[in-house]
This record gives structure tokens, C-alpha cells and sequence, in this order.
């Protein structure tokens, strides 16, 4: 985990902030998010389960924005792999029928994947998926499926066809989008620097 040093300097710097907005008993609301979704810990809204009926309930109110948000990836790195899964599907709710889902998975099969295929579909979504069957769950419900071969003679089954036709889906996606989508892949890596996500930053290529 990051030095707390860095948060502390962080914390310090901003600690000379105004918070005069806030309503006279309000404490300041400093956010340090542990996974990775919505970015709800810039939002104005929270979510409080109700123990007696087993419900949620969503309060709104300005005076929950955060005076300060502490964004550190690597306080994500514990969270299970299921529920990592289920923050980042998050996306999903402001996704229409414009969009695409790319969607991968071989024996055995993720359920939340398959799950989240099906959903698309509902939403009107289209679907394309990298499976390794024909018969595969994700075959049965995409639009498009490509078939990679996932054979290998150690134990574990060979990821590697199904991560080459990722990279090139998303090439051609990219290609075809033109001057929006060079702007949207800029716009994220900005965003990654900005978080220092990354131990080395990619240099940006020269486009033609």
C-alpha cells in the first residue's frame, strides 16, 4: 500500500480549504473510495441498507459532496474478484442500445459474465462474445461470437488467443472511430496520470 506520508500531505495541503458552505454541525467529508464503479465518492448521494426489511434507501443531498476525495488504486487490489466484477459493471447502467458490450469467457465460465451478457441483451444492448464453443453460454446469447482455441499442455487452459482477438477488436474499433475515439482513449489516459496509476507512464504515439 501507499506511504501514508502521501496522504498525509494531501491532507495537509488541503486542510487550509474553506468549508464556510457547509451548514453550521457539519463535520468536513473526506472520501477514500475501495472500489473502483460509479464514482460515487464524488457524487451527492448515499445508500443506506435498512437491516429490518433488507432494502436499500438512496438520501440526496449537496451537503454530501465530498470536500476531498483520496483516490489511491491500490486500496482496490483487496477487494474479491466478484465484487470487483460487480463495481465495474456499474457502467452498464448509463449504457444504451448505441453501445456494445464486449464480453470474454471460457470453461468454466463466469457466471457474473454470463449474467451481465444477458442483461445487455435485455437493455437492447448488442453483444459480442470471445468464448471457446459454439455451445458456450455466451455463444447461445450474443449477436457475434468469435471462437478461440483455449488448449494448452500445461493444467491451466491458454488465454492468449482470447486476449489477441480482444486487442484486435479494439483496434478496429478504434480506427473506425476516428477523431472521437482518439479523443476518448486520450481523455482516459489522462485520467490514469492524473490518478498516477501507473509506475511508468505510456508515451503517446504519433498518429498520422
Amino acid at each position: 500500500m501507499r506511504s501514508p506520508t502521501r496522504w498525509a500531505t494531501t491532507a495537509a495541503s488541503w486542510s487550509g480549504c474553506s468549508t464556510s458552505s457547509r451548514s453550521a454541525g457539519w463535520s468536513s467529508v473526506v472520501a477514500i473510495p475501495t472500489t473502483a464503479g460509479t464514482g460515487s465518492e464524488v457524487g451527492r448521494s448515499s445508500v443506506i441498507t435498512l437491516d429490518a426489511t433488507k432494502r436499500k434507501a438512496v438520501v440526496f443531498h449537496p451537503e454530501l459532496l465530498a470536500d476531498l476525495v483520496i483516490l489511491d488504486p491500490e486500496l482496490t487490489l483487496g477487494l474479491p474478484p466478484k465484487l470487483t466484477a460487480a463495481t465495474g459493471a456499474d457502467a452498464l447502467a448509463r449504457a444504451t442500445s448505441r453501445d456494445v458490450l464486449l464480453v470474454a469467457s471460457v470453461l468454466p465460465y463466469t457466471r457474473l459474465t454470463v449474467e451481465l451478457a444477458e442483461y445487455a441483451v435485455e437493455q437492447g444492448m448488442a453483444v459480442v462474445a470471445i468464448t471457446d464453443s459454439e455451445v458456450a453460454p455466451l455463444a447461445q446469447i450474443a449477436q457475434h461470437a468469435v471462437i478461440v482455441a483455449t488448449d494448452s499442455p500445461s493444467f491451466f487452459h491458454a488465454m492468449s488467443p482470447a486476449f489477441v482477438v480482444a486487442e484486435i477488436l479494439g483496434a478496429i474499433i478504434a480506427g473506425r472511430g476516428g477523431d472521437d475515439a482518439l479523443a476518448a482513449l486520450r481523455h482516459t489516459d489522462e485520467h490514469l496520470a492524473a490518478l498516477n496509476t501507473h509506475l511508468k507512464p505510456r508515451a503517446n504515439k504519433k498518429t498520422s
